[in-house]
């Protein structure tokens, strides 16, 4: 199949329609010659696994494409792995914590990233198995996991994402706490006062790092809201923070 001048979306829509009138065979039989034909085969491996039920069996796949070399294969079978969790979450949900404990890197930040297609239902489930990425030491998965993961799936229940942001961001683990910085400037932080309650608490922290990650996250708020600035001006308690700002 040419699927040369397609967009990501695009590419989905045509696997949605080729795995409602192919069967498996024919779909563990596609080519995978450039990231835009693994796309391809990965959208339509999910919504064939989703669809027939044959889940969590067929992660297997999805499971050994996320170990690609190539980042734009990765973020493909992420994307997949959105749709898995989006309509199937509760046949996948235990996989999941096998994927977090992997030995590779790439798979478990793909767990992350298609954590963030879980419905509202499920953001406590989804947050508890990021429970255990939080603390993660790879570069890799710790830059997909707090400004991103971390705070969209907290912002699709904010009142589940604030038991879990205000506990973590009480953790002994500088790693956790350095996430839940990351997190406040991201799509959790915006029109979320917690998020500023967070920010004024690890405005404070005694880790340097922590800090650091938590002023960057207040400017990006700033750039959308001038009004949050005005609010951190008056932190009284935290003037040198303030001064690095």
């Amino acid at each position: 199949m040419d699927l040369r001048g397609h967009s990501l979306p695009e590419i989905r829509d045509l696997a949605d329609e080729y795995y409602r009138d192919h069967g498996w065979a024919d779909i563990e039989a596609l080519e995978e010659n450039d990231p835009d034909e693994t796309a391809f085969k990965a959208e339509a491996w999910a919504r064939k696994a989703v669809a027939e039920d044959d889940l969590p069996e067929r992660l297997d796949y999805l499971e050994r494409r996320s170990q690609d070399e190539s980042w734009r294969v990765r973020e493909r079978v992420a994307m997949a792995l959105k749709y898995v969790n989006a309509n199937a979450f509760r046949q996948v949900e235990s996989a999941w914590y096998e994927w977090v404990d992997h030995d590779d890197n790439y798979v478990r930040r793909a767990c992350e990233v298609g954590l963030m297609g879980v419905p509202e239902a499920h953001v406590d489930s989804a947050l508890r198995i990021l429970d255990h990425l939080v603390s993660d030491s790879d570069e890799y998965v710790r830059k997909s996991c707090g400004g991103f993961a971390v705070t969209a799936i907290a912002n699709t229940d904010p009142d589940v994402g604030r038991e879990y942001l205000d506990r973590w961001s009480r953790s002994d683990d500088l790693r956790t706490r350095w996430n839940v910085a990351k997190a406040i400037g991201g799509a959790y932080g915006r029109d979320n006062d917690h998020a500023l309650e967070l920010a004024h608490r690890l405005a404070d922290d005694g880790e340097y790092r922590v800090r650091r990650a938590t002023a960057a996250s207040l400017r990006k708020l700033f750039d959308k809201d001038p009004e949050f600035r005005e609010r951190v001006e008056q932190w009284d308690d935290r003037e040198e923070f303030r001064s690095s700002l």
